[in-house]
């Protein structure tokens, strides 16, 4: 829950926590998307992710960090570029 989620909107750094972005999905549009791992790396306890998620009209493209705390993997922070298609 203090994960952070980032991008660009109109020029300004926005900024979310995960429930206030998870609040945000739940009221969106529902979209059909592929998504796409392009890339991951991780070094014992710690990894990041390059994803995709492509709608009709634009994609998300997304960086995420990860840590290993108990056994699970949690979310750090997402940082996310929306690219029209």
């Amino acid at each position: 829950p203090d994960a952070c989620i980032r991008m660009v909107v109109e020029g300004k750094l926005a900024q979310w926590t995960v429930p206030q972005y998870l609040d945000a999905v739940e009221k969106a549009a529902l979209q059909e998307c592929q998504p796409e791992i392009l890339s991951y790396t991780w070094d014992g306890d710690t990894a990041s992710a390059h994803v995709q998620m492509t709608f009709a009209t634009f994609r998300f493209i997304d960086r995420f960090n990860l840590v290993k705390l108990n056994g699970k993997w949690l979310l750090i922070d997402k940082l996310s570029y929306r690219q029209p298609l």
